[in-house]
This record gives structure tokens, C-alpha cells and sequence, in this order.
């Protein structure tokens, strides 16, 4: 896919997806504002193809160069307001090799923002480089976790038990109990420090005539100089995979990212388009119908035939 031209970067019927496959998935908009209840970075299927939950549904990212924070998000809340400015700061936006955003902030310093789902694991790889040297970068990441089935609304509620335990570079979070726990490695500092976003507004389901409101919680947020390299955080639904916990996260992710610019790279565009839909079942595989929905149906397998 070429970059989205710049005057359609805001349009919300552009979306991108990112299939584990296993069932789980990332999507969003190109835009980085979530219209639908399906929108989210960490959607993983606890019977896989089926079960699936949304775990994270964003990360709330700002940047600051030394004169205040600048965000590099934006969400929709009620009543109808756009909220922060971060997709104004937008200019580029490709799927090629993965995902990846870029904003420009004051002095020409740009902020690229990529993401990948590794193949069969119900993780999400997210990563922010600097592009350019301004004396002072430091970027504050902020994980927002709606913790439900994937077809149903999380709100507000105090029977969530929002503690962090931190082991090294590993941040757990299980708010609830029937839920898979989040694991989130990085290169950041971590600051535990629980607050709950009210009233995101998901346009998509309005226009639907579904419920459409939403509150998410956030358990603390991430901190890293952008100076002193990219910033790497690595969502990850119940257990992670076989990492070593004294190999830097930095090194982490870029084996991750190797492995799979080389999987792909073997893979023509088609090719790669289909692999979505292509799902673990027990020991064999099956066909998901389609995103974000649908799970596999024996009837679409033989149609795709």
C-alpha cells in the first residue's frame, strides 16, 4: 500500500488491521481516532480462533521538546469533541513494511510511530523514533485497557483492581480476575499511577445505532528520553513469549522486527493479505470469515476455495 495522501489522513473510513494468527488483532484508523468498540491494539482470542477479548485499546502518547508536552494521539469524547491534538501533528501514514506513523512537531523534528503483530503470538509491538536532534525528547506513552469481550463496552467501575507489578523491564497488569493478564515490556521508567478516561465516543456505533460510549483505564504510564534511542514497548496478552529477561528490550525488538520484515518479505502482496485469514484451530488451521467480527465459518472455507 503507497502512504495515504496527506489531505485523507483524517478521513475515519480508513482503517488498518494486524492479524496474530490465532483470531486476535490490532486495528485502528489511519487517523489514530477509534470509531468502533473493535479498535485497539491488544484483541487477543483466549480459544483460539474464538473468545476474544480487547485488552488495550490505546496508548495516549506526548512529546516533549523542552517547551511543553505535545501529543501525538487524539480520541473522540462526548459530546463531540476531538481530544488532543496529536492527528493535527500527522503528515505520513503507510502499512508498508508495518503500520507506521509520522508527526512533525516545531523545528522540523519528526516523531515516526510503528507497530507490528508478530505471527501466532497474541502480542503487539509498538515502537517511537526520533527523527532529527533536539536537545531535549522525552516521550510520555500511556497504555488505555477497556479489559472486555470484544462486542461488549467497558465503564467505569471500582471492582477493578488496577495494581502494577514490576519485574525488571516486565510491567503486569489483571485488573480482572477472568481476564488474561497484560504484560508489557519496555526500555521506558514506569510510573504507576491509575486514572480513569470517561466518555470516549465511538462515531462508527452511533452511526449504527449501538451503544457508543466507553470509559477505559489506564494503571501508569511509560517515560523514555528519545536521545538515547527508540522507545520499545511490547504488549503482550497472559504469557509472553520465550524472551530472556536479561536481553535489553531494545535488542528484543529489533530481533522482532527482523524476523518478521523476513517473513513477510517471502510472502507476495496477496499473499500477505490473506495470511490474515488464515487462523490456528487445535492442530490445524481454519479461515476466519472476516474482521473484526466473524470468527471461521466452515461455509467460507469452502467458498475461498
Amino acid at each position: 500500500m503507497n502512504p495515504i495522501t496527506e489531505e485523507r489522513l483524517l478521513d475515519p473510513r480508513l482503517e488498518w488491521l494486524e492479524a496474530d494468527g490465532l483470531g486476535g488483532f490490532a486495528m485502528g484508523t489511519v487517523s489514530g481516532i477509534r470509531t468502533r468498540r473493535y479498535h485497539g491494539l491488544l484483541c487477543a482470542a483466549r480459544t483460539p480462533p474464538t473468545g476474544r477479548v480487547m485488552l488495550v485499546n490505546a496508548v495516549e502518547a506526548w512529546v516533549d521538546l523542552g517547551a511543553g508536552p505535545r501529543a501525538l494521539s487524539s480520541h473522540r469524547y462526548l459530546p463531540a469533541v476531538t481530544h488532543p491534538d496529536g492527528a493535527g501533528r500527522l503528515v505520513s501514514f503507510t502499512t508498508e513494511p508495518f503500520p507506521s506513523w509520522t508527526y512533525e512537531l516545531e523545528d522540523g523534528v519528526r516523531i515516526v510511530h510503528e507497530l507490528f503483530v508478530p505471527r501466532d503470538r497474541a502480542e503487539v509491538v509498538l515502537v517511537w523514533r526520533l527523527v532529527g536532534a533536539p536537545a531535549q525528547a522525552r516521550i510520555t506513552l500511556r497504555p488505555l485497557l477497556s479489559l472486555r469481550d470484544v462486542h461488549a463496552l467497558r465503564r467505569e467501575s471500582a471492582g477493578l483492581a488496577l495494581d502494577s507489578h514490576v519485574a525488571g523491564s516486565v510491567v503486569s497488569w489483571q485488573p480482572d480476575a477472568a481476564l488474561p493478564a497484560v504484560n508489557a515490556r519496555s526500555n521506558a521508567l514506569y510510573h504507576a499511577e491509575p486514572v480513569w478516561f470517561r466518555d470516549f465516543l465511538y462515531e462508527e456505533e452511533r452511526a449504527r445505532g449501538y451503544d457508543h460510549v466507553e470509559d477505559l483505564v489506564s494503571p501508569g504510564f511509560f517515560q523514555h528520553d528519545l536521545g538515547n534511542g527508540d522507545a520499545c514497548l511490547v504488549l503482550a496478552a497472559g504469557a509472553e513469549g520465550p524472551y530472556s529477561a536479561a536481553q535489553p528490550v531494545g535488542e528484543l525488538v529489533h530481533e522482532l522486527r527482523a524476523r518478521e520484515l523476513a517473513r513477510r518479505a517471502a510472502l507476495a502482496p496477496l499473499e500477505r493479505s490473506a495470511e490474515a485469514y488464515l487462523v490456528l484451530r487445535g492442530k490445524g488451521r481454519s479461515i476466519i470469515a472476516g474482521y473484526p467480527w466473524f470468527a471461521d465459518w466452515g461455509r467460507d472455507t469452502f467458498l475461498a476455495l
